[in-house]
């Protein structure tokens, strides 16, 4: 069409004199609306009559095309396009119409509204047009005066943010459905939180994300003296503090503090932190940060979705709990005798020569727990464990093996009996109380011990520390094999004495 068309013409008037809001610059993301006419009178009349407009508070942004090929390019470089206004008679008179077809069917964009504004009704009849095409409105040129195009306009954004409210709703519920699977069949807390993360970006659609998970470490059988929480999940720019304390993520972590402390969501900015209850005792936190923020939909989707985490981590955390239980000494955080043992099989298997295993027994511990208490015991064994802890290379293990037993295992010269002893020439103090400690330790060198594996190499060494112990206190003895021919001699003997 060309502008000398009288029937082409966009009437403009001003009855919008009221109402309109107040000409300042809008903050946030503009709607893009796409106009298609061969006319550039409409192209600029358009903008013309929606300058300074915003609505829902957010500016508008033409995108212009004067042909149905030059508008598909933009619809398809454009995923954001909330509505297009068309011509039907351009470059041929079923341009426009031809324009609908593809949008809909070849690029699939269904949320996309689309605003028929025709000059020439007789190419295009209005009930036929909305009949047979999926367009949402259907205008005269002649019939949109500037309140009409401002409220046709309105309605169309609104319909289309409804609609991509919906959809991104569908897909991110469809994420969360998906990443159920993933979530839960990781059993350790380390590939669970990996997961986690990873589905939280999906459920985003978003690659650039800084996502970090946050949960207390004390949940996961950790030492006592460590940060409370921690970041045991992380991509993007959180993946650097995996690992850390919550402290390294500078002030996003005063959020994910206010999220604990408050036990829900909070938002700041371009950051929010989802509060999730994995257990009564110890929460958890989403961290999520980004360009510009979250929207409603996507929080509402995050909040959902960390319901499925809150489970799965509370899955994973017994599971990790149990683990722990199972190798670890509760109290000290130390390998306990299953623990122990596994470390002395692992020693075995890599065939280094040259290292002794040791039992250290605190001398009359049982009266000193009797007489001072058990939390005072405790305190003592931890005292005890920290002061070993301190004199250990690198590759050397301490446990704890028993009530009153400490289990070491490391080089011949870093496990001398001297030395050890003198770990005990100082008192420990425990709360007010200074104690003089004595202990007895039984050793066994792994190359000149028959034992097989660990099991075997731990009864070889309890063979040695009760040796020490049938005399004075405060002695220590390496195990022999005649130590284990003297034993069963014994244990026969006392068989058959009783058989006698």
């Amino acid at each position: 069409m060309t502008s000398d068309q009288s029937d082409d013409s966009l009437h403009i008037f001003d009855d919008l004199a009221h109402g309109i809001e107040d000409k300042e610059l809008a903050s946030g993301k503009p709607w893009h609306i796409l106009i298609v006419d061969d006319d550039p009178g409409v192209h600029n009349a358009t903008v013309f009559a929606m300058q300074d407009i915003r609505i829902d508070g957010r500016p508008l942004h033409f995108l212009h095309a004067h042909s149905g090929q030059e508008a598909l390019e933009l619809v398809r470089n454009d995923d954001d396009i909330a509505v297009a206004i068309l011509d039907v008679v351009m470059e041929n008179e079923s341009a426009g119409l031809d324009l609908v077809r593809n949008i809909r069917r070849d690029l699939g964009r269904s949320e996309m509204r689309i605003i028929l504004r025709t000059g020439q009704p007789g190419y295009a009849p209005e009930m036929r047009v909305i009949r047979e095409y999926d367009i949402n409105d259907y205008k005269t040129k002649s019939e949109l005066t500037r309140v009409r195009l401002l409220t046709t306009l309105t309605t169309a954004v609104r319909s289309y943010d409804q609609l991509r409210t919906i959809i991104i709703g569908r897909h991110g519920l469809k994420s969360i459905v998906d990443a159920a699977p993933v979530l839960f069949s990781n059993r350790d807390v380390a590939g669970f939180a990996a997961a986690a993360v990873s589905s939280a970006e999906k459920i985003l659609g978003r690659t650039s994300a800084d996502i970090a998970l946050c949960a207390h470490r004390a949940s996961y059988g950790s030492h006592l003296d460590q940060p409370p929480y921690y970041v045991i999940g992380a991509c993007n720019g959180y993946a650097r503090h995996l690992g850390r304390p919550l402290n390294d993520l500078g002030n996003a972590a005063a959020l994910v503090e206010r999220a604990v402390a408050g036990r829900q969501n909070e938002v700041a900015g371009k950051d929010a932190a989802f509060f999730i209850a994995s257990t009564e005792s110890a929460p958890a936190v989403l961290l999520v940060s980004t360009e510009a923020g979250l929207t409603p939909a996507e929080e509402q989707l995050l909040a959902v979705y960390c319901v499925n985490i809150g489970v799965g981590l509370e899955n994973a955390g017994l599971i990790a709990d149990l683990s722990f239980s199972a190798y670890s000494d509760r109290l000290t955080r130390l390998p306990n005798r299953v623990g122990y043992v596994a470390r002395v099989d692992d020693h075995l298997r890599s065939g280094e020569r040259g290292w002794t295993m040791a039992l250290i027994d605190i001398d009359h511990f049982s009266e000193l727990n009797d007489a001072l208490g058990h939390q005072k015991g405790d305190q003592l064994l931890l005292s005890v464990a920290q002061r070993l802890s301190a004199s250990l290379l690198p590759k050397m293990t301490l446990a704890r093996v028993g009530g009153d037993v400490f289990g070491l295992l490391g080089p011949d010269d870093a496990l001398d009996p001297v030395q050890l002893m003198d770990h005990f020439r100082r008192p420990f103090s425990v709360g007010e109380y200074s104690l003089p400690i004595q202990a007895t330790i039984g050793l066994t060198r792994l190359d000149e011990a028959s034992g097989s594996d660990g099991i075997d190499l731990l009864k070889a060494t309890n063979i040695a520390l009760n040796r020490a112990k049938s005399g004075d206190r405060g002695r220590w003895h390496y195990y022999t094999t005649d130590m284990a021919t003297a034993t069963r001699s014994r244990l026969d003997l006392l068989h058959e004495l009783r058989l006698a």
